[in-house]
């Protein structure tokens, strides 16, 4: 309906798909680091089984959870593009689907795993994301 609807006006329609990003080529950027941060802040809001078992709260520290969470964000985007077809929000969420399971996989086997806090947070921690960022992003 938005694509009959944006042919029958004067508007111009956009068709391009949003581009996946390759996280080794901008991993050393702290503008990258501060958007994926706000997207995995807010899908652990829209998604309370995405808590610290699937998500660990020191994810950005964990390279494997840092690029299946961006890829998951670009296929969220490219998803909700104008140009998607109506079934590609049903793509995404089986692709969510489908990495939670991988997610919670290597959260529940990774080193820090045991000392996890019991409590579910859903923002990242500020002061530890940032500290991180400016001292490993630019050594990439």
């Amino acid at each position: 309906m938005r694509l009959k609807a944006a042919l029958d006006s004067d508007e111009e329609i956009d068709f391009s798909v949003p581009l996946a990003t390759h996280w080794p080529e901008c991993r050393s950027s702290e503008s990258e680091w501060n958007e994926l941060k706000r997207w995995v802040d807010a899908l652990r809001e829209r998604f309370s089984s995405l808590d610290h078992h699937v998500i660990p709260n020191c994810w950005y520290k964990h390279n494997s959870h840092v690029e299946v969470l961006c890829a998951l964000r670009d296929h969220e985007r490219s998803s909700y593009s104008d140009s998607a077809p109506a079934t590609a929000p049903t793509d995404w969420f089986r692709a969510l689907r489908d990495m939670e399971q991988l997610l919670r996989t290597w959260t529940k086997e990774s080193p820090c795993g045991s000392v996890h806090d019991e409590v579910t947070v859903l923002k990242t921690d500020e002061k530890s994301f940032t500290a991180w960022v400016e001292t490993t992003a630019s050594a990439f």
